[in-house]
Protein backbone atom coordinates (compact mmCIF):
# COMPACT_ATOMS: atom_id res chain seq x y z
CA UNK A 1 0.00 0.00 0.00
CA UNK A 2 1.27 3.54 -0.69
CA UNK A 3 2.53 5.28 2.44
CA UNK A 4 0.25 8.21 1.68
CA UNK A 5 -2.86 6.10 2.24
CA UNK A 6 -1.72 5.19 5.73
CA UNK A 7 0.36 2.35 7.09
CA UNK A 8 -1.29 -0.67 8.63
CA UNK A 9 -2.30 0.28 12.16
CA UNK A 10 -3.81 -2.97 13.39
CA UNK A 11 -1.61 -5.72 14.77
CA UNK A 12 -2.27 -9.37 14.04
CA UNK A 13 -3.88 -9.67 17.47
CA UNK A 14 -6.16 -6.71 16.81
CA UNK A 15 -7.19 -8.12 13.44
CA UNK A 16 -7.88 -11.46 15.09
CA UNK A 17 -10.29 -9.76 17.49
CA UNK A 18 -12.26 -8.65 14.43
CA UNK A 19 -12.54 -12.17 13.02
CA UNK A 20 -16.15 -12.88 12.14
CA UNK A 21 -17.22 -9.27 12.71
CA UNK A 22 -19.82 -7.64 10.50
CA UNK A 23 -18.80 -4.98 7.98
CA UNK A 24 -20.36 -2.34 10.23
CA UNK A 25 -18.45 -3.52 13.31
CA UNK A 26 -15.14 -3.84 11.45
CA UNK A 27 -15.57 -0.35 9.96
CA UNK A 28 -15.59 1.15 13.44
CA UNK A 29 -11.99 -0.04 13.94
CA UNK A 30 -10.48 -0.08 10.43
CA UNK A 31 -9.19 3.32 9.29
CA UNK A 32 -6.65 2.63 6.53
CA UNK A 33 -6.68 0.95 3.14
CA UNK A 34 -3.92 -1.42 4.25
CA UNK A 35 -5.94 -2.61 7.26
CA UNK A 36 -9.08 -2.95 5.13
CA UNK A 37 -7.35 -5.30 2.68
CA UNK A 38 -5.71 -7.22 5.54
CA UNK A 39 -9.06 -7.79 7.24
CA UNK A 40 -10.78 -8.84 4.02
CA UNK A 41 -8.00 -11.37 3.37
CA UNK A 42 -8.26 -12.70 6.92
CA UNK A 43 -12.02 -13.12 6.56
CA UNK A 44 -11.68 -15.09 3.34
CA UNK A 45 -13.02 -12.51 0.89
CA UNK A 46 -12.19 -13.29 -2.72
CA UNK A 47 -13.07 -12.20 -6.24
CA UNK A 48 -15.29 -14.32 -8.42
CA UNK A 49 -17.32 -13.87 -11.57
CA UNK A 50 -15.21 -10.97 -12.75
CA UNK A 51 -17.27 -10.64 -15.94
CA UNK A 52 -20.53 -10.16 -14.02
CA UNK A 53 -22.36 -6.96 -14.81
CA UNK A 54 -24.96 -6.09 -12.19
CA UNK A 55 -23.43 -6.59 -8.77
CA UNK A 56 -25.49 -5.32 -5.81
CA UNK A 57 -23.48 -2.54 -4.21
CA UNK A 58 -24.20 -3.76 -0.71
CA UNK A 59 -23.72 -7.49 -1.22
CA UNK A 60 -21.73 -7.92 1.99
CA UNK A 61 -23.44 -11.17 3.00
CA UNK A 62 -21.37 -13.16 0.49
CA UNK A 63 -17.57 -13.27 0.77
CA UNK A 64 -16.97 -14.39 -2.82
CA UNK A 65 -17.79 -11.15 -4.61
CA UNK A 66 -17.16 -9.72 -8.02
CA UNK A 67 -15.11 -6.58 -8.60
CA UNK A 68 -17.95 -4.21 -7.84
CA UNK A 69 -19.00 -6.03 -4.71
CA UNK A 70 -15.47 -5.97 -3.27
CA UNK A 71 -14.97 -2.32 -4.10
CA UNK A 72 -18.26 -1.48 -2.42
CA UNK A 73 -17.26 -3.50 0.65
CA UNK A 74 -14.00 -1.55 0.82
CA UNK A 75 -15.95 1.69 0.59
CA UNK A 76 -18.20 0.68 3.47
CA UNK A 77 -15.15 -0.19 5.58
CA UNK A 78 -13.43 3.13 4.84
CA UNK A 79 -16.36 5.55 4.86
CA UNK A 80 -15.29 8.71 6.69
CA UNK A 81 -11.61 7.71 6.91
CA UNK A 82 -10.53 9.57 3.75
CA UNK A 83 -11.60 12.74 1.99
CA UNK A 84 -13.38 10.56 -0.58
CA UNK A 85 -13.93 6.84 -1.15
CA UNK A 86 -15.52 5.26 -4.17
CA UNK A 87 -15.37 2.95 -7.16
CA UNK A 88 -13.81 3.65 -10.56
CA UNK A 89 -15.81 1.66 -13.09
CA UNK A 90 -14.72 0.89 -16.66
CA UNK A 91 -16.89 -0.83 -19.26
CA UNK A 92 -14.73 -2.52 -21.91
CA UNK A 93 -15.54 -3.73 -25.42
CA UNK A 94 -15.41 -7.49 -25.91
CA UNK A 95 -15.31 -9.93 -28.82
CA UNK A 96 -16.86 -12.66 -26.65
CA UNK A 97 -20.33 -13.36 -28.11
CA UNK A 98 -21.56 -14.33 -24.66
CA UNK A 99 -21.25 -10.79 -23.30
CA UNK A 100 -22.36 -7.36 -24.44
CA UNK A 101 -19.33 -5.91 -22.67
CA UNK A 102 -16.89 -6.69 -19.87
CA UNK A 103 -15.85 -4.45 -17.05
CA UNK A 104 -12.91 -3.51 -14.87
CA UNK A 105 -13.57 -2.02 -11.46
CA UNK A 106 -11.19 -0.32 -9.04
CA UNK A 107 -11.38 1.20 -5.60
CA UNK A 108 -10.23 4.77 -4.97
CA UNK A 109 -9.49 6.84 -1.90
CA UNK A 110 -8.55 10.52 -1.84
CA UNK A 111 -6.16 12.00 0.68
CA UNK A 112 -3.72 14.93 0.62
CA UNK A 113 -5.19 16.17 -2.65
CA UNK A 114 -4.41 12.91 -4.54
CA UNK A 115 -6.47 9.94 -5.63
CA UNK A 116 -5.06 6.45 -5.00
CA UNK A 117 -6.59 3.71 -7.15
CA UNK A 118 -6.16 0.04 -6.26
CA UNK A 119 -7.50 -3.19 -7.74
CA UNK A 120 -9.09 -5.65 -5.26
CA UNK A 121 -7.89 -8.48 -7.51
CA UNK A 122 -4.29 -7.52 -6.70
CA UNK A 123 -4.72 -8.07 -2.99
CA UNK A 124 -7.27 -10.87 -2.56
CA UNK A 125 -7.61 -14.42 -3.94
CA UNK A 126 -9.40 -14.72 -7.27
CA UNK A 127 -11.12 -17.55 -9.11
CA UNK A 128 -10.52 -16.01 -12.51
CA UNK A 129 -7.56 -13.66 -12.34
CA UNK A 130 -3.84 -14.07 -11.65
CA UNK A 131 -1.92 -11.11 -10.21
CA UNK A 132 1.83 -10.97 -10.72
CA UNK A 133 2.39 -7.50 -9.29
CA UNK A 134 0.20 -5.20 -7.21
CA UNK A 135 0.01 -1.65 -8.50
CA UNK A 136 -1.43 1.61 -7.24
CA UNK A 137 -2.23 4.52 -9.53
CA UNK A 138 -1.80 8.00 -8.06
CA UNK A 139 -3.58 10.82 -9.88
CA UNK A 140 -4.41 14.44 -9.24
CA UNK A 141 -7.92 13.84 -10.57
CA UNK A 142 -9.95 10.86 -11.67
CA UNK A 143 -10.42 12.42 -15.08
CA UNK A 144 -6.75 11.85 -15.99
CA UNK A 145 -6.74 8.15 -15.06
CA UNK A 146 -8.01 6.88 -18.42
CA UNK A 147 -4.67 6.93 -20.21
CA UNK A 148 -2.91 5.17 -17.33
CA UNK A 149 -5.48 2.39 -17.33
CA UNK A 150 -5.52 1.70 -21.06
CA UNK A 151 -1.75 1.85 -21.69
CA UNK A 152 -0.02 -1.12 -20.08
CA UNK A 153 1.95 -4.20 -21.00
CA UNK A 154 -1.15 -5.65 -22.65
CA UNK A 155 -1.58 -2.70 -24.98
CA UNK A 156 -4.70 -0.65 -25.47
CA UNK A 157 -8.13 -1.80 -24.39
CA UNK A 158 -11.25 -0.40 -25.98
CA UNK A 159 -13.08 1.58 -23.33
CA UNK A 160 -16.80 2.10 -23.77
CA UNK A 161 -17.32 4.08 -20.59
CA UNK A 162 -15.52 5.13 -17.41
CA UNK A 163 -17.26 6.53 -14.36
CA UNK A 164 -16.57 7.40 -10.74
CA UNK A 165 -19.10 6.08 -8.25
CA UNK A 166 -19.03 7.72 -4.82
CA UNK A 167 -19.91 5.52 -1.86
CA UNK A 168 -23.37 4.19 -2.63
CA UNK A 169 -25.63 1.37 -1.52
CA UNK A 170 -27.72 1.61 -4.68
CA UNK A 171 -27.39 -1.46 -6.93
CA UNK A 172 -25.59 -0.67 -10.17
CA UNK A 173 -27.87 -0.91 -13.20
CA UNK A 174 -26.53 -0.42 -16.70
CA UNK A 175 -27.97 -0.23 -20.18
CA UNK A 176 -26.05 -1.41 -23.21
CA UNK A 177 -26.67 0.11 -26.64
CA UNK A 178 -25.30 -1.77 -29.64
CA UNK A 179 -25.62 1.17 -32.04
CA UNK A 180 -23.86 3.40 -31.27
CA UNK A 181 -21.99 1.01 -28.98
CA UNK A 182 -22.18 2.49 -25.51
CA UNK A 183 -22.85 1.67 -21.88
CA UNK A 184 -25.06 3.99 -19.85
CA UNK A 185 -25.80 4.20 -16.15
CA UNK A 186 -29.40 3.74 -15.08
CA UNK A 187 -28.54 3.75 -11.38
CA UNK A 188 -26.96 5.13 -9.32
CA UNK A 189 -27.88 8.55 -10.65
CA UNK A 190 -24.87 10.18 -8.98
CA UNK A 191 -22.37 8.33 -11.18
CA UNK A 192 -19.83 10.79 -12.59
CA UNK A 193 -19.15 9.75 -16.18
CA UNK A 194 -15.52 10.56 -17.02
CA UNK A 195 -15.44 9.06 -20.51
CA UNK A 196 -18.08 7.91 -22.96
CA UNK A 197 -17.28 6.21 -26.26
CA UNK A 198 -19.08 7.42 -29.38
CA UNK A 199 -20.21 10.49 -27.47
CA UNK A 200 -21.43 12.46 -30.51
CA UNK A 201 -23.33 9.54 -32.01
CA UNK A 202 -24.74 8.76 -28.58
CA UNK A 203 -25.97 12.33 -28.18
CA UNK A 204 -27.81 12.05 -31.51
CA UNK A 205 -29.26 8.70 -30.46
CA UNK A 206 -30.47 10.21 -27.19
CA UNK A 207 -32.14 13.05 -29.08
CA UNK A 208 -33.97 10.47 -31.19
CA UNK A 209 -34.99 8.61 -28.05
CA UNK A 210 -36.28 11.82 -26.50
CA UNK A 211 -38.46 12.39 -29.57
CA UNK A 212 -39.80 8.85 -29.31
CA UNK A 213 -40.55 9.44 -25.63
CA UNK A 214 -42.46 12.63 -26.48
CA UNK A 215 -44.53 10.78 -29.08
CA UNK A 216 -45.22 7.96 -26.62
CA UNK A 217 -46.36 10.45 -23.97
CA UNK A 218 -48.80 11.97 -26.45
CA UNK A 219 -50.10 8.51 -27.37
CA UNK A 220 -50.67 7.68 -23.70
CA UNK A 221 -52.54 10.94 -23.15
CA UNK A 222 -54.97 9.78 -25.82
CA UNK A 223 -55.27 6.20 -24.56
CA UNK A 224 -55.37 6.62 -20.77
CA UNK A 225 -58.85 8.21 -20.50
CA UNK A 226 -60.35 5.17 -22.24
CA UNK A 227 -59.08 2.70 -19.60
CA UNK A 228 -62.04 1.82 -17.37
CA UNK A 229 -61.36 0.71 -13.80
CA UNK A 230 -64.28 -1.70 -14.06
CA UNK A 231 -62.31 -3.61 -16.72
CA UNK A 232 -59.72 -4.75 -14.15
CA UNK A 233 -62.10 -7.10 -12.35
CA UNK A 234 -61.74 -5.75 -8.81
CA UNK A 235 -64.48 -6.71 -6.34
CA UNK A 236 -66.92 -3.85 -5.79
CA UNK A 237 -65.94 -3.66 -2.11
CA UNK A 238 -62.57 -2.19 -3.11
CA UNK A 239 -62.84 -1.42 -6.83
CA UNK A 240 -65.51 1.27 -6.89
CA UNK A 241 -64.11 4.73 -7.58
CA UNK A 242 -64.82 8.18 -6.22
CA UNK A 243 -62.49 9.84 -8.74
CA UNK A 244 -63.06 10.32 -12.44
CA UNK A 245 -60.10 10.19 -14.79
CA UNK A 246 -60.20 13.99 -15.10
CA UNK A 247 -60.17 14.43 -11.32
CA UNK A 248 -57.28 11.99 -10.97
CA UNK A 249 -55.38 13.78 -13.73
CA UNK A 250 -55.77 17.07 -11.88
CA UNK A 251 -53.97 15.52 -8.89
CA UNK A 252 -50.84 14.65 -10.89
CA UNK A 253 -47.96 16.78 -9.67
CA UNK A 254 -49.70 17.73 -6.44
CA UNK A 255 -48.09 17.10 -3.06
CA UNK A 256 -48.55 13.51 -1.83
CA UNK A 257 -50.69 14.69 1.10
CA UNK A 258 -53.15 16.28 -1.33
CA UNK A 259 -53.30 13.13 -3.46
CA UNK A 260 -53.90 10.94 -0.40
CA UNK A 261 -56.75 13.18 0.76
CA UNK A 262 -58.56 12.62 -2.54
CA UNK A 263 -57.86 8.89 -3.01
CA UNK A 264 -60.40 6.83 -1.03
CA UNK A 265 -60.52 3.34 -2.58
CA UNK A 266 -58.26 0.77 -4.23
CA UNK A 267 -60.02 1.66 -7.47
CA UNK A 268 -59.04 5.30 -6.91
CA UNK A 269 -55.40 4.26 -6.50
CA UNK A 270 -55.53 2.57 -9.89
CA UNK A 271 -57.31 5.55 -11.42
CA UNK A 272 -54.62 7.91 -10.16
CA UNK A 273 -51.76 5.67 -11.27
CA UNK A 274 -53.18 5.44 -14.78
CA UNK A 275 -53.59 9.22 -14.95
CA UNK A 276 -50.01 9.75 -13.73
CA UNK A 277 -48.68 6.76 -15.67
CA UNK A 278 -47.06 5.78 -12.41
CA UNK A 279 -44.15 3.38 -12.94
CA UNK A 280 -43.49 3.98 -16.64
CA UNK A 281 -40.19 5.81 -16.24
CA UNK A 282 -38.73 3.65 -13.47
CA UNK A 283 -34.94 3.47 -13.98
CA UNK A 284 -34.66 0.01 -12.42
CA UNK A 285 -36.25 -2.43 -10.01
CA UNK A 286 -34.47 -2.84 -6.70
CA UNK A 287 -34.66 -2.38 -2.94
CA UNK A 288 -32.12 0.17 -1.63
CA UNK A 289 -29.77 -1.11 1.08
CA UNK A 290 -28.32 0.72 4.06
CA UNK A 291 -25.84 -1.05 6.37
CA UNK A 292 -27.24 -4.45 5.37
CA UNK A 293 -30.85 -3.30 5.83
CA UNK A 294 -33.17 -3.34 2.83
CA UNK A 295 -35.67 -0.49 2.94
CA UNK A 296 -38.10 0.72 0.31
CA UNK A 297 -38.80 4.43 0.72
CA UNK A 298 -42.16 5.55 2.17
CA UNK A 299 -45.09 5.99 -0.18
CA UNK A 300 -44.88 9.76 -0.36
CA UNK A 301 -41.33 9.50 -1.73
CA UNK A 302 -42.54 6.98 -4.32
CA UNK A 303 -45.33 9.35 -5.36
CA UNK A 304 -42.92 12.25 -5.80
CA UNK A 305 -40.72 10.22 -8.17
CA UNK A 306 -43.81 8.75 -9.89
CA UNK A 307 -42.65 5.14 -9.80
CA UNK A 308 -42.18 2.37 -7.28
CA UNK A 309 -38.57 1.43 -6.65
CA UNK A 310 -39.77 -2.20 -6.73
CA UNK A 311 -42.79 -4.20 -5.60
CA UNK A 312 -42.26 -2.85 -2.08
CA UNK A 313 -42.37 0.67 -3.47
CA UNK A 314 -45.77 -0.01 -5.05
CA UNK A 315 -47.04 -1.53 -1.80
CA UNK A 316 -45.81 1.48 0.20
CA UNK A 317 -47.57 3.81 -2.23
CA UNK A 318 -50.83 1.92 -1.80
CA UNK A 319 -50.49 1.95 1.99
CA UNK A 320 -49.75 5.68 2.02
CA UNK A 321 -52.71 6.55 -0.18
CA UNK A 322 -55.23 4.34 1.63
CA UNK A 323 -54.18 4.82 5.26
CA UNK A 324 -57.39 5.47 7.22
CA UNK A 325 -59.72 4.64 4.33
CA UNK A 326 -60.34 1.00 5.34
CA UNK A 327 -60.62 -0.86 8.63
CA UNK A 328 -57.04 -2.03 8.10
CA UNK A 329 -54.40 -1.46 5.41
CA UNK A 330 -51.16 -3.41 5.12
CA UNK A 331 -48.56 -5.31 3.17
CA UNK A 332 -47.74 -8.97 2.70
CA UNK A 333 -44.31 -10.16 1.64
CA UNK A 334 -42.42 -13.36 1.05
CA UNK A 335 -38.83 -14.48 0.51
CA UNK A 336 -38.08 -17.14 -2.10
CA UNK A 337 -40.00 -17.66 -5.29
CA UNK A 338 -38.62 -14.40 -6.62
CA UNK A 339 -39.25 -12.43 -3.40
CA UNK A 340 -42.32 -10.21 -3.55
CA UNK A 341 -44.40 -7.66 -1.67
CA UNK A 342 -48.10 -7.04 -2.25
CA UNK A 343 -50.94 -5.15 -0.55
CA UNK A 344 -54.07 -5.92 1.44
CA UNK A 345 -57.00 -4.08 2.95
CA UNK A 346 -59.69 -5.23 5.35
CA UNK A 347 -63.27 -4.05 4.98
CA UNK A 348 -66.64 -5.58 5.83
CA UNK A 349 -64.93 -8.36 7.78
CA UNK A 350 -63.02 -9.60 4.70
CA UNK A 351 -59.39 -9.31 3.65
CA UNK A 352 -58.67 -8.33 0.05
CA UNK A 353 -55.13 -9.12 -1.14
CA UNK A 354 -53.92 -7.56 -4.41
CA UNK A 355 -50.76 -6.68 -6.32
CA UNK A 356 -50.18 -3.25 -7.86
CA UNK A 357 -46.98 -4.39 -9.52
CA UNK A 358 -49.29 -6.58 -11.62
CA UNK A 359 -51.77 -3.79 -12.33
CA UNK A 360 -49.04 -1.37 -13.35
CA UNK A 361 -47.26 -3.75 -15.74
CA UNK A 362 -44.33 -1.41 -16.17
CA UNK A 363 -46.59 1.59 -16.70
CA UNK A 364 -48.69 0.00 -19.46
CA UNK A 365 -51.70 -0.95 -17.29
CA UNK A 366 -52.65 -3.73 -19.68
CA UNK A 367 -53.03 -6.56 -17.13
CA UNK A 368 -56.81 -6.85 -16.75
CA UNK A 369 -56.63 -10.17 -14.94
CA UNK A 370 -54.46 -9.43 -11.89
CA UNK A 371 -55.85 -11.63 -9.10
CA UNK A 372 -57.57 -10.32 -5.98
CA UNK A 373 -57.75 -12.93 -3.21
CA UNK A 374 -60.65 -12.57 -0.74
CA UNK A 375 -60.09 -14.14 2.69
CA UNK A 376 -61.74 -14.45 6.06
CA UNK A 377 -58.28 -14.68 7.64
CA UNK A 378 -55.05 -13.19 6.36
CA UNK A 379 -53.23 -16.27 7.65
CA UNK A 380 -54.92 -18.33 4.90
CA UNK A 381 -53.19 -16.50 2.04
CA UNK A 382 -50.37 -19.00 1.55
CA UNK A 383 -52.85 -21.85 1.14
CA UNK A 384 -54.86 -19.84 -1.41
CA UNK A 385 -51.93 -18.15 -3.13
CA UNK A 386 -52.71 -17.48 -6.83
CA UNK A 387 -50.95 -19.73 -9.34
CA UNK A 388 -49.14 -16.79 -10.97
CA UNK A 389 -46.67 -16.91 -8.06
CA UNK A 390 -44.02 -19.57 -7.40
CA UNK A 391 -45.51 -20.89 -4.17
CA UNK A 392 -43.28 -23.97 -3.93
CA UNK A 393 -40.13 -21.83 -3.62
CA UNK A 394 -41.37 -19.55 -0.82
CA UNK A 395 -39.37 -19.99 2.41
CA UNK A 396 -41.21 -17.45 4.58
CA UNK A 397 -44.30 -15.26 4.27
CA UNK A 398 -45.27 -12.45 6.65
CA UNK A 399 -47.84 -9.68 6.85
CA UNK A 400 -48.28 -6.50 8.85
CA UNK A 401 -50.29 -3.33 8.94
CA UNK A 402 -48.47 -0.50 7.23
CA UNK A 403 -48.56 3.26 7.40
CA UNK A 404 -46.34 5.19 5.02
CA UNK A 405 -43.91 2.30 4.63
CA UNK A 406 -43.29 -1.26 5.72
CA UNK A 407 -40.41 -2.13 8.02
CA UNK A 408 -36.74 -2.30 7.02
CA UNK A 409 -35.52 -5.89 6.95
CA UNK A 410 -32.50 -8.15 6.57
CA UNK A 411 -32.34 -11.50 4.78
CA UNK A 412 -30.29 -13.73 2.51
CA UNK A 413 -31.92 -15.26 -0.53
CA UNK A 414 -32.31 -19.06 -0.63
CA UNK A 415 -30.44 -21.35 -0.34
CA UNK A 416 -28.54 -19.21 2.21
CA UNK A 417 -31.77 -18.04 3.84
CA UNK A 418 -31.50 -18.21 7.64
CA UNK A 419 -34.30 -15.92 8.74
CA UNK A 420 -36.00 -12.56 8.25
CA UNK A 421 -34.95 -9.76 10.60
CA UNK A 422 -36.97 -6.64 11.41
CA UNK A 423 -36.31 -3.65 13.71
CA UNK A 424 -37.21 -3.96 17.38
CA UNK A 425 -40.13 -1.61 16.78
CA UNK A 426 -41.83 -4.30 14.69
CA UNK A 427 -41.88 -6.88 17.49
CA UNK A 428 -45.50 -7.91 18.07
CA UNK A 429 -46.69 -6.47 14.73
CA UNK A 430 -45.50 -9.14 12.28
CA UNK A 431 -47.84 -12.01 11.38
CA UNK A 432 -46.00 -15.12 10.19
CA UNK A 433 -48.24 -16.74 7.57
CA UNK A 434 -45.85 -19.45 6.40
CA UNK A 435 -42.40 -20.68 7.41
CA UNK A 436 -40.72 -23.56 5.57
CA UNK A 437 -38.08 -24.19 8.24
CA UNK A 438 -38.98 -23.75 11.94
CA UNK A 439 -35.39 -22.68 12.62
CA UNK A 440 -35.47 -19.90 9.99
CA UNK A 441 -38.14 -17.51 11.16
CA UNK A 442 -38.59 -13.87 12.15
CA UNK A 443 -36.12 -12.07 14.40
CA UNK A 444 -35.89 -8.54 15.76
CA UNK A 445 -32.92 -6.29 16.52
CA UNK A 446 -31.87 -2.67 16.57
CA UNK A 447 -31.89 -1.18 13.07
CA UNK A 448 -29.11 0.95 11.60
CA UNK A 449 -29.31 4.69 12.19
CA UNK A 450 -28.26 5.26 8.57
CA UNK A 451 -31.62 4.24 7.09
CA UNK A 452 -33.20 7.40 5.60
CA UNK A 453 -36.50 8.38 7.23
CA UNK A 454 -36.39 5.52 9.71
CA UNK A 455 -37.91 5.33 12.22
CA UNK A 456 -40.94 6.99 10.68
CA UNK A 457 -42.23 10.02 12.55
Amino acid sequence: MPAETGAARLSSAQLEKLRGASIKTAANTITTLADAYAWLAQEGYSTTGINGLLSPANSTAQKAQDWLGLSSTLNLLLEGDYDEVGTLYCAVQTDDPGWDFLYISFNYVKTGGWYYITDPNDHLPSTGYACCRARTIRASSLAVVKDALVSGDGGKVRLLMMAALPLTTTPIRLRYEAEPESVLFVTPTNAQVLYQANAEALAEYQREQAEKARAEAERWERQAPSLRISSYGMPDAIGNTTLSYEQAKALVGQEPEKIAESVKTVGDVLQYMIAARFGYNAPGVFTPWYDDWGYDAPGDDQLRQNYGCCCGGYANTVSYLLEGDYDKVGTLRWVGGGNHTISWVMTGGKYYVFDFTQYCSGGHYNNFHAPVTVLDRLEDYYDKMPSIYSKKDVVIMVAFEAGKAMYPSQWNDPPQFSGLTFPKEADGSVIVIYQADPACGVRFRQASNKIPRWPLS
